[in-house]
């Protein structure tokens, strides 16, 4: 979970900041551009996040206790 957690995180932040600075961050005048070229790729590691989300999900639904009508209705728990 921390893997995929800080993985998105950096994503998002560094997309934020090329937003607030604009054109610029894309230029050679910022580390911006490289920078998310490599914070790109952390999501990918170690399986991908989808791959480990995925089995986590199985992992819930083989559960003796996952009621799949509670969760098509979007209620957590029972």
């Amino acid at each position: 979970m921390v893997k995929i957690y800080a993985s998105e995180l950096a994503v998002q932040v560094v997309y934020d900041t090329m937003r607030v600075v604009g054109v610029n961050s894309y230029g050679d005048q910022t580390p911006i551009a490289g920078i998310m070229e490599d914070v790109l790729c952390f999501p990918l590691y170690d399986g991908g996040n989808m791959g480990v989300r995925r089995r986590q999900l199985h992992a819930l639904m083989k559960r003796p206790d996952y009621d799949p009508m509670l969760s098509a209705a979007g209620i957590v728990g029972g």
